[in-house]
């Protein structure tokens, strides 16, 4: 579907149906095929992260948390595919962001697969996986965190569905879009270099803290 933006600030959508060929009927096909499975390679590898960086500076553990999954997660490439690349190995599956919260998910592993509303396959070994590794996170989750910060008053509302903060105090965000334009144009290695020379125009002398002004008028900058 296009879209124009009109004189009014309006926009005017076309709905003209885009001719497809063989190959993308048969990719649908594919990811429906079978029921979404939960996977556990992102839980496993986020954990021995930070296992492994235990008192540095968080900005760095999520750094190397975040390298260690992309150096060792699997790589697949489906049949049929021209843009590849998946952060799981069923077509339609999930992994789990235990550094959010887990608890709710291993009270769902009986039964998550039978549940009327968005069932998943876990398969047992999987089960086994993510307690080994969610047992890292008793006390160091994001939605404990924030439960900390939260009154009194502000859990009980919750606990009588009152409101509740979603998934974002669950899950890992999502809902995030590639510039999918700029990759197919430059490349990922386009975008590290234009990363790169952003990087090589900063000086780490040139202070933006600026004192109050001296005698003469002027002032001195840091």
């Amino acid at each position: 579907m296009r879209k124009e933006q009109q004189a009014d600030g309006l926009y005017n959508y076309d709905s003209t149906e885009i001719p497809k060929s063989d190959r993308i009927p048969k990719l649908v096909e594919n990811l429906y095929a079978k029921m979404p499975e939960i996977e556990s390679a992102r839980a496993i590898l986020i954990t021995e992260s930070y296992r492994q960086t235990e008192n540095e500076p968080m900005v760095i553990r999520r750094a190397k948390a975040f390298a260690h999954i992309l150096e060792n997660i699997p790589i697949v490439i489906r049949d049929l595919e021209l843009i590849v690349g998946s952060t799981t190995i069923a077509p339609r599956g999930c992994q789990t962001y235990p550094e959010f919260s887990y608890e709710w998910l291993e009270a769902e592993f009986d039964t998550v697969e039978t549940r009327s509303a968005d069932p998943f396959y876990i398969s047992e070994k999987t089960k086994q996986e993510l307690k080994e590794a969610n047992a890292y996170w008793k006390g160091k989750t994001t939605s404990e965190l924030a439960t900390s910060y939260m009154e009194p008053e502000t859990l009980l509302a919750m606990e009588h569905n009152i409101f509740t903060p979603g998934n974002y105090f669950y899950n890992g965000v999502g809902h995030v879009t590639v510039k999918y334009g700029e990759v197919l144009a430059i490349g990922f290695s386009g975008i590290k270099a234009k990363a790169q020379a952003e990087l090589d125009k900063l000086c780490l002398a040139d202070g933006d803290i600026r004192r109050s002004p001296v005698s003469g008028g002027s002032d001195d900058q840091l």
